[in-house]
């Protein structure tokens, strides 16, 4: 796989109530990432480009919800995607993320 595409196999850094409780407590990112995103690609791809070793992934489906609007007469979702849970060795941290940690 080239470069490219290993680059978008991370989406965004998710962040919530949740993740800045996890990132405090037990050093866990949170990323979003595409439907074909595996374990073991996201742990290489951490290694790659942010040069940090990863104890764990785990990663969850989160799945599409409806909803029915009334003025549009019409029930409408939200696609699925997945959410990684990174867990780093302790005295790690990724730079984009704890640059801005003060704001969580």
């Amino acid at each position: 796989m080239n470069e490219a595409y290993h680059i978008r196999m991370l989406r965004c850094p998710y962040f919530s109530e949740k993740v800045s409780y996890l990132m405090k407590r037990n050093n866990v990112v949170v990323f979003k990432v595409r439907k074909d995103a595996t374990k073991i690609t996201i742990k290489k791809i951490i290694y790659k480009f942010f040069n940090i070793k990863v104890l764990r992934v785990h990663i969850i489906n989160v799945k599409d919800k409806g909803r029915y609007y009334r003025n549009k007469h019409r029930c409408m979702t939200r696609k699925f995607w997945k959410k990684a849970y990174i867990t780093l060795r302790s005295g790690k941290e990724l730079k984009m993320i704890s640059e801005n940690k003060e704001l969580l």
